[in-house]
């Protein structure tokens, strides 16, 4: 597991996190994967963890959904080509909408639309991971989440 006891990436007051802690959370949502990773993702610090979907183990960083979206942009223009770029950069721009920014959340409060996003994700099944050469991006509905622990799992290579 990384190490994630020294993150300098820290970059929130205890002002700006109490101003996302106070919403409801479903009683079907981890509280602590809410306010412990997702808080600290959507106020731009990206924190390694690892976790159990559906049996499934994923890990990544946890990023943004903003952040997400953006990298999203670059691998569908990598993949429709420079012919739809327009029609990429309308469905990421349009998404983009859906998610407040970083000041905004600070002004209105967390919005949480139920899902964790990753980079640099992989899925590893008996202790190898898919795909076996660097991440994706990934998107999970935080109420499918069965655990999580603080950590990206890698492999010793």
């Amino acid at each position: 597991m990384e190490d994630v006891e020294n993150n300098e990436n820290l970059e929130g007051s205890i002002e700006d996190f109490e101003t996302l802690n106070h919403r409801e959370i479903p009683e079907n949502v981890d509280w602590f994967l809410v306010e412990g990773i997702l808080d600290f993702a959507e106020l731009d610090t990206n924190i390694p963890i690892t976790i159990n979907i559906n049996g499934m183990v994923v890990s990544g960083v946890s990023i943004s959904a903003r952040e997400y979206l953006e990298g999203m942009r670059g691998v569908m223009r990598s993949m429709f080509g420079e012919k739809n770029e327009k029609i990429v950069d309308m469905v990421i721009d349009g998404s983009l909408e859906v998610y407040p920014t970083r000041d905004e959340l600070l002004r209105k409060g967390h919005i949480s639309r139920g899902y964790l996003h990753l980079k640099d994700a992989q899925y590893f099944s008996g202790g190898q991971p898919i795909p076996t050469e660097g991440g994706v991006l990934w998107r999970g509905k935080l109420a499918s989440i069965d655990g999580f622990s603080w950590g990206q799992f890698k492999t010793g290579k």
